[in-house]
């Protein structure tokens, strides 16, 4: 008679194991996060300056939908900050009395605010360590540093510290700064991001969609990406946890969302550990191009091309916005390198939409632009001097996914420049001839 006992027992030590892993999933939950107002420390700024970014800050945090925020205006100091963690811990650890008042540095705080400042889960500190805005012979240039610390008052410790510089240029004083002020949010909440990563697990599997938990409720957007967590035991007989596979938001709910595999050294199941990969939300494309006119039998009319491509991939999933600008090469480009101008052509278009095959991507893609000549002298502000090209391209982009971050990619096409010849432009008339023709450009893909 044979003996079950063992594959009885190693069945129910399989299910035990089982129960614990899921009850250990680790879980994100909303938290209330304090925010201060920015502390200037970069002297001579204008009080609305300091207004618009400490409104800036709070609404970035709001908006990124995973904390309950409190809004404070007082300020503190990078110097001010270790007697802040300071004091705050001693409240914490000895459970003193607070007192109707408690000054910190140059602010003030009541009661009220000090006692939810100790039960909070997160404060934020912002400062402005650097402002420039200065007038250029073409209008302004701002520029601007924003230092963050954030601290963890549930663990008594810094969470994270980091720096966001921002610049912007325009003919006019309130257009620079604008500029330099609007690229702040980004990165702010890229960083924060960062700080406070989501845990989720997976809620349940249904074909080739995975369902996870956490949609709005959490700021989950389309285009965000997930790392399958496995824990397993090393060689060495430790207990280990390793990222297994990527999955890709494509739907969000307000309490879950959908996602599809790229990769998973395994199918996905039910209680899956999932965390997820903070980004800025573009990818980057640095690509060369080449151009196979019918026009070369005549003359040299083929031009390869070096260019830059961004896509925007968080809030998005088919369509995806793109805007690149690349630099042709040719006998007409060195000529006009000569007169100290260098031929560029920019570009906006899109991912009329995207199929996902596993670790493949395909994506037919429309851009359109216009061309011109770009003075290579820092002193010359005119610009563009003239605009020589207008046109686009269409082209299918295959990209395969080589790691959790990087893509390999290959993409046909057809390209069409209409040249705008003028005789005003002289010995630079043939930069302005028409091209076009099959293309084909090599790219590789970073995910930022």
């Amino acid at each position: 008679m044979i003996d079950r006992r063992p594959k009885f027992s190693l069945c129910v030590a399989l299910l035990l194991a089982g129960i614990v892993s899921l009850s250990a999933q680790e879980l994100s939950t909303r938290q209330e996060v304090a925010v201060f107002k920015v502390y200037n420390a970069a002297g001579n700024v204008p009080e609305e300056v300091i207004a618009s970014l400490s409104e800036m800050v709070r609404a970035t945090v709001v908006k990124m939908g995973r904390f309950d925020v409190i809004g404070y205006s007082q300020s503190i100091s990078s110097g001010d900050l270790d007697s802040f963690i300071a004091r705050l811990k001693e409240y914490k650890e000895a459970a003193a009395e607070i007192p109707e008042e408690v000054l910190m540095g140059h602010e003030a705080f009541t009661e009220a605010d000090f006692r939810r400042l100790v039960g909070s889960f997160m404060v934020i500190v912002p400062q402005l360590s650097l402002f420039e805005l200065e007038r250029t012979r073409a209008g302004y240039k701002s520029y601007l540093r924003l230092d963050v610390t954030v601290y963890n008052v549930a663990d008594d410790s810094v969470e994270s510290q980091f720096s966001i510089e921002a610049d912007g240029a325009s003919k006019t004083r309130t257009e620079a700064l604008t500029e330099a002020l609007d690229m702040v949010p980004t990165f702010l909440e890229y960083e924060l991001r960062k700080a406070f990563v989501v845990r989720t697990t997976v809620l349940e599997v249904e074909g080739g969609e995975i369902y996870l938990e956490f949609g709005r409720n959490m700021g989950l957007q389309v285009g965000d990406e997930f790392v399958l967590l496995l824990a397993d035991i090393s060689p060495l007989g430790r207990e280990r946890v390793r990222e297994s596979g990527l999955l890709l938001v494509k739907e969000v709910q307000e309490d879950y969302s959908v996602a599809i595999p790229l990769y998973a050294a395994r199918r996905p199941t039910v209680g899956d550990q999932l965390q997820e990969v903070p980004r800025v939300g573009v990818e980057v494309l640095p690509y060369l191009n080449y151009v196979v006119s019918p026009q070369s039998a005549e003359r040299d009319e083929n031009v390869a091309s070096f260019g830059v491509r961004a896509t925007v991939s968080r809030g998005f999933f088919d369509f995806r916005p793109t805007v690149g600008f690349e630099f042709p090469f040719r006998m007409w480009a060195l000529v006009a390198m000569i007169f100290d101008y260098i031929p560029i052509q920019t570009y906006v278009g899109a991912e009329i939409t995207n199929w996902y095959l596993g670790r493949l991507q395909i994506a037919p893609t429309l851009v359109v632009g216009a061309g011109g000549l770009f003075p290579l002298e820092e002193e010359r502000d005119e610009g563009f001097l003239v605009i020589t090209h207008f046109g686009g391209k269409a082209f299918l982009s295959l990209s395969y996914l080589v790691s959790r971050d990087v893509k390999l990619t290959v993409e046909p096409g057809f390209s069409l420049w209409f040249g705008l010849a003028d005789e005003a432009l002289g010995d630079l008339i043939d930069v302005a001839r028409t091209y076009y023709g099959p293309s084909f450009s090599l790219a590789v893909t970073f995910k930022q």
